[in-house]
């Protein structure tokens, strides 16, 4: 039902980086109680975020377990598929794979990056790199936008 995306817990502790968990969209949805019992034996002192590539899952019965359990929702767009930005960890964890982004799209990806950062939220941007350099680019421009460089 949960695939782990990454590497064990222990190795990320000690860099502090963030397990990303995927829900198989080619199987049966778990319920919102599987979901809560499944959360419940997370590791509160290792970032989680949750992957729902099916729409079901965007419900606020779903974003309030994460919240109550620390755990982000993945921000994650494509062209097919794309998930409200609701936040609900203090960190933000978003997967972006369009094709392309025009600049005005990458202004405002850089704005609510800048936003989360000024909140006090560390935040995880990635994007489609695949098949182009443009993914690879367009994180140096956010980098630079957010004055992270």
């Amino acid at each position: 039902m949960w695939q782990w995306q990454g590497a064990p817990a222990n190795p990320l502790r000690r860099v502090e980086k963030v397990r990303e968990i995927h829900n198989d969209r080619y199987r049966r949805a778990a319920t919102p109680a599987e979901l809560a019992a499944f959360l419940a034996k997370l590791p509160e002192d290792i970032r989680t975020t949750f992957e729902f590539r099916n729409a079901t899952w965007l419900t606020d019965e779903v974003y309030l377990l994460l919240e109550q359990h620390r755990v982000a929702l993945c921000l994650a767009e494509s062209e097919k598929f794309e998930v409200p930005k609701v936040v609900t960890a203090p960190f933000v964890y978003a997967r972006l794979r369009k094709e392309e982004y025009s600049a005005e799209d990458r202004r405002e990806i850089a704005d609510r990056a800048r936003q989360q950062l000024d909140q006090g939220r560390d935040t995880f941007v990635f994007f489609k790199h695949e098949d182009t350099p443009a993914g690879a680019i367009y994180a140096e421009e956010l980098l630079a936008a957010a004055g992270r460089e």
